[in-house]
């Protein structure tokens, strides 16, 4: 063979390689500095309580939630880039152990560090968190050390040891296990007993066990092992017996040698060259995995990691770290060879044929129930639709053609060859003239008029067998064309662009649907119906993706967001919850289940079909590395089973029954698959009625969704109390600078990504209060300003008081002055007028009268006296007077006149004050300027009466003397002028309590009308004083 035929022969042999191989799916995810990793050598890694995988290497640490990666390097705090082992404790710190004169953590997304004492430089090489407590062994040159931190992380103490040590270690039970050249020991520590007590351990020296480096298990185990032997030693740290495990035998001989050990919590790994065995702390072999060839033919596996999802984590020392997911789907070759190219399903037809188009050469391909190609027909122009004929036919159409198809021999001829055409109900709105009634053509006009008018561009169609009826979907209506012998019969149903036809065959039911309507026909003859507007409104206006049933009456409507359905038996109608986004998916219903297939797997759940509801979604991927971004649809066999993927890679087949029956999947219900956590202000998962708590400087909150399937742009929708509008972001990042401290808020968050949707988180947050914020205080700041107030109006009401008093003082002495001045012209007044009555006397000698006069003078004046010393006086005392005072001026007069006083009922005269002296000068006014000129005897009445109100009392004064105006010419013809003080008097004292007292006093004089004489005076009290 010559050279250029060699390479000839080569080159098609990797072709065909290729093309084999390209099939492949890719079961692992490699990631390395290709996939942003910041270098190839992984030391370890580490799964922590939020589901965050982090990675140790020498150029930083790495922590990945499936969406993207967070590198933390010196430019982050890291005292250096070379991390090689991280451990977490109880409180979710993530310690990273390195060489350098400091230890430290990365917790909320920061680095903490804590310096030693001493400004040593060590190497820590054991952790463990002790309730809380971190303990920590490491070495300095070749003296060995302990450390704790406690909880406040400080430093809490160094442990001092020996320098004879050759080798320190924890065991499980806490305590400090360390050998010297003599004996091996154990020393209690110090932090959980007190005590500083030393004890031998073992009596021989155990030199081989010794000189292996034990390490210890959560068990009362310790191993050990020399690099590159084949050789474990365990020792029972009970009864110092040493034994040996020969990992050569356990795998084969020739990759049995021992790399490297470690264990993680219960579990001891050892890693050879080609597997990785794992032991109980007992040193039970539990398994032997088998490191893939990909990964041992090219690097050592120097880490191990199962995550909480059942991926395997293998991290190397020059390659990178691999990722092996717990399953993978299964994916045949794809049916056809050009992987690049798109093809387009067009029908299941009879003997389990499917029929398919090549989008980029509009072949029309055939397969068999095999899937195998047993035809492949060459079209000039997309087929729009295509469906089952008569028997061993079919009928397409292209542009608007339609073409029969026998499926055998893959003849064809038009449709509408030797048949007379009928068109009922032309649409009147794409032609300019309108036939309502039944039009009959040649062939020749009807090829031309539903060429180019009727049916171009046809949408869907299915032809009804039994009914001899071909159901269209068109581009601007619905309908059907009815065959008879020698014709065909056109029909337009809807005057509705319905772009997919759906048929049930259990119900007989089409349905014909867009995004936005839904129109149903009971059979090819039956009534064509449009669903109402309120029954589309109960799937929210979302947009119709598709229409399918299962085998129990109930119909499926898969909308761009949500699933719903709808028993055609009980009518019930009710969405059911997806935990994807399903608007990149395609759902199919196939054996009682429903299978949704998108660009991460296939998931799938039993469907109870009376009750309408699901069993948890369970998933099985399609490679941590996809092989196709996109699913557009795919189609189930329901004879084999076989499920065809129609992706944007091509077509590939799997099956359904391995699908289903498969017991390595994901069950998305599982809370550890997707988590909603915060990553700001503090890292946590958030779990359903869950409460977060926002530090009192905090404002903000950062949700991160983790999910190592995760596909896309992550979004988050979120929500404070349910009646609140939705709103959207990108980042996660929600701004919540109206949170009131000390109160709790309900909030709702959905994160989705291309493929995945986590459904409603339901939880509350809660912001800490300042100190002075919080209820506690803020009722102490309550009463102490209540106290406060009181205070500050006692206070005021002291000093208040104080000047009011200091004014009413001054108002008092002014008043006493003003009234002791008017009383003293009063009193003078009425001695004056009353001394003259007994002059008068004296000088009509009668004696006797001139000396009761006199002796009733003194009692009145000392009375007058006495009331003249008190502001007010209660209405019987004033009356009392009053009848004490007429008394008096009718033994002058002589009895000229006759006097009576009445009193209200309502009035408590003993009670009632007025002020003192009030009356007695219009009582002295109407006897001697109205009674004393009478020739006759006159009147006086004198009456007491309740006002409006009990605060109000009317005086009147009524005689039936001369009057005011006669009064007041006999007074200017007098010899002897006579000046009258009594009513001045009297307006004074009205002033004056007006002004002082409050009062409203009214002073009113009445003249009465001839033929009657005399004189009213109206008195009027308001703002009356009460006796207590």
């Amino acid at each position: 063979m010559t050279t250029l035929s060699k390479y000839i022969t080569i080159l098609l042999l990797s072709v065909f390689y290729i093309g084999v191989c390209g099939a492949q799916i890719k079961e692992y995810q490699q990631l390395n500095t290709d996939n942003g990793f910041p270098t190839n050598n992984v030391y370890s890694c580490l799964q922590d309580k939020y589901g965050y995988i982090w990675y140790a290497t020498d150029n930083g640490v790495v922590r990945m939630n499936g969406y993207n990666i967070r590198i933390f390097t010196k430019n982050d705090g890291l005292p250096t880039n070379d991390i090689w082992k991280l451990y977490e404790d109880s409180k979710g710190r993530v310690w990273i152990l390195f060489h350098g004169n400091e230890i430290g953590y990365i917790s909320n997304n920061k680095y903490h560090s804590i310096k030693y004492e001493s400004n040593m430089v060590s190497s820590p090489y054991f952790i463990r968190d002790i309730n809380g407590t971190v303990f920590f062994l490491f070495r300095v040159g070749w003296k060995y050390h302990a450390m704790l931190v406690n909880i406040d992380e400080r430093v809490s103490s160094f442990i001092k040891l020996p320098d004879s040590i050759q080798y320190l270690n924890l065991t499980p039970d806490n305590r400090i296990f360390y050998s010297s050249k003599i004996n091996t020991n154990i020393k209690e520590l110090l932090p959980v007993i007190n005590k500083d007590r030393t004890r031998k351990y073992c009596s021989s020296d155990f030199v081989s066990f010794m000189a292996s480096g034990p390490h210890f298990t959560n068990g009362m185990y310790a191993y050990g092992y020399v690099m590159g032997g084949s050789n474990l030693l365990t020792c029972n740290l009970l009864n110092c017996k040493v034994d040996t495990i020969h990992t050569d035998k356990l795998v084969n001989k020739t990759g049995g040698k021992i790399y490297i050990t470690n264990s993680v919590n219960d579990t001891v790994y050892v890693y050879t060259r080609d597997k990785v065995l794992t032991f109980s702390n007992q040193f039970q072999l539990i398994n032997s995995y088998v490191v893939p060839d990909y990964i041992c033919k090219y690097t050592q596996v120097s880490w191990m990691h199962k995550d909480d999802i059942g991926r395997s984590i293998f991290t190397t020392k020059h390659n990178g770290a691999y990722v092996l997911p717990k399953n993978c789907l299964k994916l045949d070759r794809p049916l056809f060879s050009g992987q690049s190219e798109q093809y387009t399903f067009l029908l299941y037809g009879r003997n389990g044929r499917t029929y398919w188009q090549n989008g980029k050469t509009n072949q029309l391909i055939v397969l068999d129930s095999n899937y195998n190609i047993i035809n492949r027909k060459n079209e000039t122009n997309k087929i729009n639709a295509l469906a089952s004929y008569k028997p061993g036919h079919l009928i397409y159409n292209i542009g608007s053609e339609f073409t029969i198809m026998n499926d055998r021999l893959f003849t064809t001829k038009k449709y509408y060859d030797n048949k007379v055409v009928f068109i009922e109900g032309l649409n009147k709105r794409n032609y300019t003239y309108a036939v309502q009634k039944m039009v009959t053509q040649t062939k020749a006009q009807m090829k031309d008029e539903y060429k180019d008018r009727n049916l171009n561009g046809l949408l869907n169609m299915f032809y009804d067998t039994l009914a001899s009826v071909l159901l269209l979907n068109a581009p601007e209506y619905a309908g059907k064309v009815v065959e008879n012998a020698d014709s065909l019969t056109f029909y337009n149903d809807d005057y509705e662009r319905f772009n997919r036809l759906y048929y049930f065959p259990s119900l007989n039911v089409y349905f014909h649907y867009n995004d936005k309507h839904i129109s149903i026909r009971y059979g090819a003859y039956g009534k064509y119906v449009r669903l109402p507007d309120y029954f589309l409104s109960m799937i929210g206006g979302q947009s119709i993706v598709s229409i399918f049933s299962d085998s129990k009456y109930n119909v499926y409507i898969h909308t761009n967001h949500k699933l719903f359905v709808f028993s055609f038996r009980t009518l019930a109608f009710r969405e059911i919850r997806m935990p994807f986004n399903i608007s990149n998916a395609a759902i199919k219903w196939h054996k009682d289940y429903l299978i949704v297939a998108g660009k991460q797997g296939i998931a799938f759940a039993k469907v109870d079909a009376d009750k309408l509801t699901l069993s948890g979604f369970r998933f099985i991927s399609q490679g941590t590395q996809s092989v196709f971004n996109s699913i557009s649809d795919f189609f189930v066999d329901s004879t084999s089973g076989t499920v065809l993927l129609n992706t944007d890679k091509g077509v590939y087949t799997t099956h359904a029954d391995s699908i289903i029956n498969s017991s390595s999947y994901y069950l998305l219900e599982d809370s550890r698959f997707m988590r909603l956590n915060t990553s700001f202000p503090k890292t946590r998962t958030i779990l359903q009625q869950d409460t977060l708590f926002l530090g009192k400087d905090d404002n903000t909150l950062k949700f991160d969704f983790v999910n190592f399937y995760g596909k896309g742009e992550r979004k988050y929708r979120y929500r404070i109390t349910e009646n609140s509008k939705w709103t959207e972001s990108t980042t996660g990042e929600v701004f919540l600078p109206n949170i009131k401290p000390e109160k709790y808020y309900k909030m709702q968050c959905v994160a989705t990504d291309d493929w995945w949707n986590s459904g409603i988180y339901t939880f509350y947050i809660y912001k800490e209060p300042y100190w002075w914020q919080s209820s506690k205080y803020v009722r102490i700041f309550w009463i102490a300003g209540f106290v406060l107030l009181g205070l500050l109006i006692f206070g005021i009401v002291l000093i208040t008081r104080y000047y009011v008093n200091r004014t009413n003082e001054r108002k008092n002495r002014l008043l006493d002055l003003e009234l002791r001045a008017v009383y003293s012209q009063i009193n003078p007044h009425f001695i004056f007028n009353t001394l003259s009555s007994a002059l008068f006397f004296i000088n009509k000698k009668n004696f006797e009268e001139a000396y009761t006069h006199v002796s009733k003078f003194s009692k009145l004046l000392r009375s007058y006296l006495n009331s003249s010393q008190e502001r007010y006086v209660t209405l019987s005392h004033e009356i009392s007077m009053l009848r004490n005072y007429i008394e008096l001026q009718q033994i002058r007069f002589e009895e000229k006149f006759a006097y009576d006083i009445t009193v209200d009922n309502k009035i408590p005269a003993d009670n009632i004050k007025i002020p003192s002296l009030l009356l007695q000068p219009l009582v002295e006014n109407a006897i001697n300027h109205g009674l004393f000129h009478l020739k006759r005897k006159g009147e006086l009445h004198i009456s007491f009466m309740q006002g409006k109100n009990n605060n109000e009392l009317i005086c009147t004064i009524d005689d039936d003397g001369v009057g005011r105006e006669r009064a007041a010419e006999i007074k200017e013809a007098s010899t002897a002028q006579h000046t009258s003080y009594g009513t001045k008097l009297t307006r004074k004292l009205i002033d004056i309590f007006e002004e002082y007292e409050n009062m409203n006093i009214h002073l009113e004089y009445i003249d009465k009308k001839a033929p009657q004489t005399g004189t009213i005076v109206k008195l009027t009290i308001r703002n009356l004083k009460y006796d207590a």
